[in-house]
């Protein structure tokens, strides 16, 4: 990645190519001959209909606030059979939010939503794949309508509509609504030029105006005092000067009188600015940048950052930790002791004693300069911003974004570290609202701001994505309506409801049932009426889901038992008795019967055999049994009660054995 901190000298250009030479005409228009003839038989021959083998899968990603959603990966998945899921095609939202995966066969799908800025989600707004909505695919046809609505993951996201540049390297907004972002357009257009982009609207949609630079050029710094006046300075074979007086209608090139590289630059009113430079290069003007003096900073180092508070009270970073001070508008420059010698890069004062350095780690004062203590070591730091004593921001390299609300006593990281960004600037207009620029892995523009201070945005999700009595036997699984946020669950017959052990999982923050905290499978909660659950979301917002519970109404089969192979009620000892029967109703069957025979002992009857016979598919069961000994006897069929069904038995039927 390129460090657009750094000075670029002639060297840089790219060569002019030569010019080929002209074909002869005789060559030319025999080629135009040939093109004439495949063009007739192109347009004469008809052509194939191709016949679709595929269907799509298509929809829009939108934020929190339904503005569509550009660079979105949207993938889709299909079981790969054993629990997993394999990503079949992929494609990336539009401008719009719009987005269109081809090429899949016929089947069903599940589609997830990834960027780095937004939170995971998979259709329809549910945490992974395996509790996302089924996406059915027909040859030839579009399953339109497979939408998300994408939170986001950190306090900053991108302000994707601004126009294609290389690099942006500082910001600069004077109110809410106005601002400005200058770099290059090296990769965008070419020679290289300094680029300059804009908006209205707080930074929803940017503008790219022309500040008419010469080429190979770059700007580095842009500073504006109010919605029409500003500078953007820079540099290429000499010091680059803009200036504008109608918001950026028009820029104006002003003479720098240098052949210095300008980083950074400050200004306090229409009138007075200052430039900052390589080789200790500082200009300054008092007449809205008709004439840039320089001044003298009594170093060689380059000079990368220049913050004012008023048009007396200054300061001026740069290499070799330098840290510089003016109290009479730069007339006179001393050097202050910054404790290191690594590069400061940036600089902030909120008032003429309370300022920030960055760079080699966050350096603050409270007494003008006098002291620099550090505050952190977070080094790389290329920008610090703060909109009043307790609240700044600090950018760098790696993706940092560090924030601060008192003061930089403490910083918290705002996003995540990753390699895919740098950002170069950041400014502010308020505790809450900020912007950052900086460049990503391939060398393209990219604008983020925040109107949270930093603080990510709560999470408004609150949907209940499971529910179930996993303690039960078998488990149950309840059902979500999400359209009117019930859920019905039939627990077996004899379940006791009245004490009944949820299992659930959310999206949202927390659980409740009136005002006890539920936890999945441990609450009790009765059931013998609907059960209303409370999901609140991290933004406190909440949704409400009625669970009704339903008992399996109990079966009464009926068991009919005859015995066959006797005369006269009688068996001849020797010969078997088939026992057998029907049972009803036919659900039954797969289950066992028990057939019981007993033999009479004097008065009492006393068990003689037990056995368990399966009903057949049709409800049917048998079973013969030969007596061991003469005597009378007698037998009962029964069935056991279940979740299901309850107990039943026969009458006793009696035979004897002579």
């Amino acid at each position: 990645m390129l460090d657009r901190r750094r000075a670029r000298d002639a060297s840089d250009h790219v060569p002019v190519r030569p010019r080929r030479p002209r074909l002869f005409a005789p060559l030319l228009l025999l080629a135009l001959c040939l093109a004439a003839g495949l063009l007739a038989l192109a347009v004469a021959a008809p052509a194939a209909r191709a016949v679709s083998t595929t269907g799509d899968i298509s929809g829009t990603v939108t934020d929190a606030s339904h503005a569509g959603l550009a660079g979105i990966i949207v993938s889709a998945y299909r079981s790969d059979g054993s629990g997993g899921w394999t990503s079949v095609n992929d494609a990336n939202t539009a401008s719009d939010g719009s987005y269109d995966i081809g090429g899949l066969a016929a089947g069903t799908y599940r589609v997830a939503f990834t960027d780095y800025f937004y939170r995971y989600q998979c259709y329809d707004n549910m945490p992974d794949l395996g509790s996302a909505t089924n996406v059915s695919v027909t040859v030839g046809q579009t399953r339109s309508g497979v939408n998300a609505t994408l939170l986001a993951m950190w306090g900053w996201t991108p302000q994707s509509s601004h126009p294609s540049t290389a690099y942006l390297a500082a910001v600069a907004f004077p109110d809410a609504s106005h601002g400005w972002a200058v770099g290059d357009t090296s990769g965008a257009s070419s020679p290289v030029r300094g680029a300059v982009l804009a908006t209205t609207d707080g930074g929803a949609s940017w503008t790219a105006q022309s500040p008419g630079t010469p080429s190979f050029s770059f700007l580095h710094g842009v500073a504006f005092t109010d919605a029409s006046h500003g500078w953007a300075v820079g540099g290429g074979s000499n010091g680059v000067i803009v200036a504008t007086s109608d918001g950026g209608a028009h820029w104006t090139t002003q003479d720098a009188g240098t052949f210095a590289d300008l980083k950074g630059v400050a200004s306090t009113d229409a009138s007075h600015g200052w430039a900052v430079g390589t080789n200790g290069t500082i200009l300054a003007t008092s007449d809205g940048g008709a004439h840039w003096n320089a001044q003298s900073s009594g170093t060689d180092q380059d000079l990368l950052g220049v913050h004012f508070v008023d048009v007396n009270h200054g300061w001026v970073v740069g290499a070799g930790g330098t840290i510089l001070v003016t109290t009479d508008g730069g007339a006179h420059w001393a050097a202050q002791s910054s404790g290191t010698t690594g590069e400061f890069d940036g600089v902030d004062f909120v008032d003429a004693s309370h300022g920030w350095a960055v760079g080699p780690g966050i350096f603050a004062t409270s007494d003008g300069g006098a002291h620099w203590t550090l505050q952190s070591s977070s080094d790389s730091c290329y920008s610090v911003d703060f909109a009043d004593a307790s609240h700044g921001w600090v950018v760098g390299h790696w993706g940092m974004v560090l924030g601060t609300t008192d003061g930089g006593a403490h910083w918290t990281s705002q996003l995540g570290g990753t390699d895919e960004f740098s950002f170069l600037g950041v400014d502010s207009t308020d505790a809450t609202h900020a912007w950052a620029v900086g460049g990503n892995s391939n060398d393209e523009g990219v604008v983020l701001s925040t109107a949270t201070g930093g603080a990510p945005v709560a999470s408004s999700a609150k949907r209940m994505t499971a529910f179930g009595f996993q303690g039960l036997s078998p488990v149950v699984t309840g059902t979500i309506d999400e359209g009117t946020h019930a859920i019905a669950a039939t627990v077996p017959f004899g379940t006791n409801v009245s004490a009944l052990v949820a299992t659930f999982t959310t999206t949202g923050a927390s659980v409740k049932v009136g005002s006890m905290t539920q936890v999945s499978g441990t609450t009790p909660n009765d059931f013998t009426s609907p059960v209303t659950y409370t999901v609140t979301a991290a933004d406190d917002t909440t949704q409400r889901y009625v669970v009704t519970v339903t008992v399996v109404p109990v079966l009464t089969p009926t068991l009919t038992l005859t015995l066959s192979g006797l005369g006269s009620g009688s068996l001849k000892l020797g010969k078997s008795v088939t026992a057998g029967g029907a049972v009803t109703p036919t659900s039954l069957a797969g289950s066992r019967a028990t057939l019981t025979v007993q033999l009479k002992n004097g008065a009492k009857w006393v068990q003689a055999k037990t056995f368990s016979v399966l009903i057949s598919s049709t409800g049917t069961y048998s079973w013969k049994y030969k007596p061991a000994k003469k005597g009378a006897y007698r037998v009962q069929g029964s069935i056991a009660r279940t979740a299901t069904h309850a107990a039943a038995t026969t009458k006793w039927l009696a035979f004897k054995v002579k």
